[in-house]
């Protein structure tokens, strides 16, 4: 009983992730995004995770940087043709899991013999409380010349790990997602 239990347990945490961390694309479909060759980035207004965790923002910094590089795109330091920024958040998912244990067989009814019953077993059922942190990383572009938002990469429900390493894993592959979605639309651009 207690492994499947546990299986369940597991399959509700490992399946609703993968399915949650789809991209969403939002972008100007009148920009000339195959006219893009340069970058910088832009500091975004509210505080990052440069302040509160600088080890996962480099690693992110550093996998945006790889995709937009590998996808044509050079970083220059002035007159960029677009403006990169990324914002990160984290929420709690809470869910009420029960469990029923024990045995239990019976019924009640009647019959033109008249009524019968029987009941064997106690069942019990324990309900608990389950939270799972789960964030968000949002990938904009904004066209330098104009301070336009020309492009949103959106990736929500990344399960956020009580271990640094996995964070970060998790992270790139959002990033990754993001950048085949970016290099579809430049492909189709270009």
């Amino acid at each position: 009983m207690t492994t499947r239990i546990f299986l369940s347990l597991f399959v509700s945490l490992c399946v609703v992730p993968a399915q949650a961390a789809k991209p969403q694309i939002q972008w100007n479909p009148a920009y000339d995004f195959a006219s893009v060759r340069t970058f910088a980035w832009r500091s975004p207004p509210e505080a990052s995770l440069e302040q509160s965790n600088p080890f996962l923002h480099s690693r992110i910094v550093n996998a945006i940087e790889h995709e937009l590089s590998g996808g044509g795109l050079t970083e220059v330091a002035s007159n960029p043709d677009v403006f990169v920024t990324y914002h990160a958040s984290t929420e709690t998912d809470v869910s009420l899991q029960s469990t029923s244990t024990g045995y239990g067989f019976g019924g009640y009814g009647t019959t033109s013999w008249g009524s019968y019953g029987y009941r064997t077993g106690p069942i019990v059922t324990d309900t608990r409380v389950v939270e799972v942190e789960r964030g968000t990383l949002v990938v904009d572009i904004w066209d330098a010349g104009s301070s336009e938002l020309v492009w949103r990469g959106t990736v929500s429900g990344i399960t956020v790990s009580d271990k640094p390493e996995k964070n970060e894993s998790n992270a790139v592959k959002a990033i990754e997602k993001m950048a085949a979605q970016y290099r579809k639309l430049r492909e189709r651009e270009g």
